[in-house]
């Protein structure tokens, strides 16, 4: 059983709360004790794939320390992948405007698991999320490749 916290399910991942030791996993492809976690590593070979997780953590960490315990209005995820309980990508909404009701998605997913329709199974279920339980009339998405 995962430790992560599930906020969204289908048949092959998990969308889950990303818990502190998550952060290393995200930035370097490697599980919470610095192993390599399989293809994460290749993924993040691609400098524009590490840069962005990089860049991602690096700001999600500001954030919360400019919070001072605040709530944040963003929301921040990882795509597990339930066959091995790995983290295999993030999605989430970084840009919420709530008097517009709009929110802006992104969603990553490590190179090992591209073509095999992840991105599209994330995203349209955290699109239903933001509808049904945030919601927002107005939702876009951005993907990194």
């Amino acid at each position: 059983m995962s430790k992560r916290e599930s906020i969204i399910e289908t048949d092959r991942i998990r969308i889950c709360a990303v818990v502190g030791e998550d952060i290393q996993s995200i930035a370097g492809g490697g599980n919470s004790s610095g192993t390599p976690v399989s293809g994460a590593e290749q993924s993040c070979e691609n400098m524009a794939s590490k840069e962005i997780m990089k860049a991602m953590v690096v700001r999600w960490k500001n954030a919360d320390d400019s919070q001072s315990g605040k709530a944040l209005k963003e929301y921040r995820w990882c795509i597990e992948w339930k066959e091995n309980q790995q983290i295999i990508g993030v999605i989430g909404a970084t840009k919420i405007e709530e008097d517009k009701k709009s929110a802006e998605l992104f969603c990553h997913v490590f190179e090992e698991y591209w073509g095999q329709g992840i991105t599209s199974e994330a995203v349209t279920k955290v699109t239903g999320y933001f509808f049904d339980q945030v919601g927002c009339k107005s939702v876009m998405t951005r993907y990194t490749m």
